[in-house]
């Protein structure tokens, strides 16, 4: 446990920031001074109880007797100490992220919350700027998380990284629109059975997506801990020849107050499959359970399947809405980081990123049989200039260049490099993330 003293910089500045209503250098004067009280650090094992016990109270979800421990390591917490009680809570988990195939090392802001007599302080931009100048130093390349209200992480250079559907429909009414055979069984089984078919799915479905954080024992270790008791079910498809070739967890419960119809509910909180036999595998056993007139399912790709085989697509009744928000530590090694899937040379300049100024300057990108080679190029004319937020949601493939000029969000110095940036930032998957942490 070490007290983080690495000097600050207090209130951001520049073209991509809020309007202040104050003189920027006194407001950042007066943050600083309230900061002086305050210790900052990692919880210890004994704190973490107080730990919980805020997070339970910011996000309106106490910790209730059965309730299982955090599954945050004390060493992963950081947080803002007033007279030996904590004031402000913030931790991030050490994630391994495919950026398009390729995996980097990202970590994952969770908890994120202030005791409400402190707030005001600018203990949540001191916490979070902690974190990215900690993140830098594990040599994590970006920082990603799920965020309660977009608007807090933007000004902290967070970029939208990926969108999220969430499907709501009568299982009678989801058929195929062409009628193909599925080779294959469902079992519904437990974790020792399922632990090894399962993880196996997921890594087959994950190594090549985009976004989609590989899982550490704890994440799995919660989708079974209610399988375990009964109270959800985790299903696993095997094909004719009895490989598994996916899965879902999902729980099912008595509707309140539908007046007609099914008298129940289901609800899938995870589904991966290694092939479309597996993937319709899984939806006909969701459709077989008659007594079910509701099925729920979040967090779905942008991409998923459902659009392109079901009869009567709107019976999904699909939303859309922000997930992940992705802000870049390091410009340099988080674009060699990603897989590209073609040849290709850009310069980009980086401006206005007060939080981590080291990422300020112009670079030129060299892609090369899918590797990024990455340049400082400072003295040469950028081919587009753009804020830390705006490439955050360029380089994980959220959004096109073209798109990203449109709005005004890059300035364009070449305006032959729109289409071949696209293509060139392009990724094989919507970016996607299926749990929350």
């Amino acid at each position: 446990m070490s007290i983080c003293t690495i000097g600050r910089k207090g209130v951001a500045k520049g073209p991509y920031c809020p309007v202040r209503t104050m003189d920027v250098e006194y407001e950042q004067e007066l943050l600083m001074s309230q900061l002086e009280n305050f210790e900052f650090r990692s919880a210890t094992a004994e704190e973490m109880d107080q730990f919980r016990r805020i997070a339970g109270y910011v996000f309106a979800n106490p910790p209730q007797p059965d309730s299982p421990p955090s599954r945050l390591d004390p060493d992963w917490s950081h947080c803002a100490f007033r007279d030996g009680k904590i004031a402000a809570i913030s931790g991030t988990y050490p994630f391994l992220v495919p950026l398009n195939g390729k995996i980097a090392d990202i970590h994952g802001v969770t908890a994120v919350g202030t005791e409400p007599e402190f707030r005001r302080m600018g203990l949540i931009r001191r916490l979070i700027t902690d974190l990215l100048y900690r993140g830098k130093e594990q040599g994590q390349v970006a920082s990603m998380l799920l965020a309660s209200m977009g608007a807090i992480y933007q000004r902290f250079g967070y970029g939208l990284g990926s969108r999220a559907m969430s499907y709501e429909f009568d299982p009678r009414e989801a058929e195929f629109q062409f009628p193909i055979e599925v080779n294959g069984h469902i079992r519904r089984m437990k974790k020792e059975d399922a632990l090894p078919a399962v993880k196996g799915i997921f890594d087959t479905y994950a190594k090549d997506r985009n976004l989609l954080a590989l899982r550490h024992d704890v994440v799995w270790e919660d989708y079974f801990s209610d399988v375990e008791k009964d109270k959800s079910y985790c299903a696993v498809h095997f094909d004719g020849d009895d490989n598994p070739d996916g899965y879902c967890f999902y729980t099912t419960r008595w509707s309140q107050g539908r007046e007609a119809g099914p008298p129940q509910d289901l609800t899938i909180s995870d589904l991966a499959y290694t092939s479309m036999n597996g993937y319709r595998g899984l939806w006909q056993y969701i459709r077989s359970h008659d007594l079910v007139g509701r099925v729920y399912w979040g967090n779905v790709p942008e991409d998923d399947p459902a659009y392109g085989i079901l009869l009567e697509p709107r019976c999904l009744h699909a939303r859309l809405t922000d997930s992940l928000w992705f802000r870049i530590i390091d410009v340099a090694d988080m674009l060699a980081a990603r897989h590209y899937d073609m040849d290709g040379d850009i310069v980009i300049g980086v401006e206005g990123d007060d939080l981590c100024d080291w990422n300020n300057g112009v670079y030129a990108l060299h892609a090369r049989n899918g590797e990024g080679e990455v340049i400082s190029a400072e003295g040469k004319e950028p081919d587009i200039v753009c804020s830390i937020n705006g490439l955050a949601s360029l380089a994980t493939g959220f959004t096109d260049m073209t798109w990203l000029a449109r709005i005004g969000r890059i300035r364009i110095n070449d305006t032959s490099k729109l289409g071949y940036g696209d293509r060139l930032f392009k990724t094989r998957y919507r970016p996607s993330l299926s749990f929350g942490f």
